[in-house]
């Protein structure tokens, strides 16, 4: 994508965060959404329209309006470790969509 910055890149990508064997989260960018799942904590699942909240203040999980796009970013994150070998759910449960 660097290099060809005409292209149309990727629809989504997702970065891993391993804190210890117990604690690892993983984040899963689209163009306008984030969504972050933890394997615990107090806040285990976020999600944030980057476009009306650059900085991240406002968790819309439990936003009645964004239950398709959680769903959405969701299953996406379901998806990946089938296409990468990813063993996050395995070990860590992302909600059913």
């Amino acid at each position: 994508f660097i290099e060809s910055p005409d292209s149309p890149g990727r629809d989504y990508l997702v970065c891993r965060l391993h804190l210890n064997p117990e604690e690892e989260g993983s984040m899963l960018r689209t163009r306008q959404f984030k969504y972050v799942h933890f394997s615990m904590g107090e806040r285990p699942e976020m999600l944030f329209d980057l476009e009306a909240d650059p900085g991240e203040m406002h968790n819309l999980v439990e936003e009645q309006e964004y239950r398709g796009v959680l769903s959405e970013h969701r299953l996406l994150l379901r998806q990946w470790p089938a296409n990468t070998n990813d063993d996050y759910l395995a070990r860590f449960d992302i909600p059913e969509v």
